[in-house]
């Protein structure tokens, strides 16, 4: 996202070069994205057919999903869609939208939507700046499960976010 950082590597001069690499790059993680929500769809269309145990709802909730966020103001968003196979779902985004315009507030989400592994990632991603360490508060039932999550997909990814664990026992 830093023209600069992508200069140093050498590629050939000049702005509309630059320019082209940069949305060639978002174009290719939109199509990414597209591919494997397209293949959610066929997943849920076979089930289906099979007679499985298939939930309609879900193919519906596939089908209906779109993207209500900027790409080009959100790489690294994009950037996690595409290493994690995943689409960002609208009430991800307006989750995650209203906690960042309103600073301290609190929202309760039900389970199973994404907070452990959309939405507190897409938090880090927004907020983290050179200037600025995040702290997470992990309750102990999920301690290492998130902690491992967030080591595979912040961690060891594209992303680079260095993550450190600081356990803490009130009983200390």
């Amino acid at each position: 996202t830093d023209p600069e950082r992508i200069r140093h590597h050498h590629f050939p001069s000049g702005e509309s070069t630059l320019a082209d690499l940069i949305q060639d790059s978002l174009d290719w993680g939109l199509l990414c994205v597209l591919e494997d929500k397209l293949s959610r769809i066929k997943m849920q269309i076979k089930g289906m057919q099979q007679h499985d145990e298939a939930d309609p709802g879900a193919l519906i909730d596939e089908l209906i999903c779109t993207r209500e966020w900027e790409p080009a103001e959100h790489l690294k968003w994009l950037a996690f869609e595409v290493e994690q196979q995943i689409q960002i779902r609208p009430y991800q985004y307006h989750t995650v939208r209203q906690l960042m315009e309103n600073p301290g507030t609190m929202v309760q989400l039900n389970m199973g939507l994404g907070k452990t592994r959309v939405l507190v990632p897409m938090l880090v991603m927004q907020e983290l700046d050179e200037k600025h360490l995040i702290r997470l508060s992990v309750l102990p039932a999920i301690l290492h499960e998130a902690v491992e999550f967030y080591r595979k997909t912040l961690t060891a990814s594209a992303l680079c976010i260095n993550l450190y664990t600081m356990p803490f026992h009130r009983n200390v």
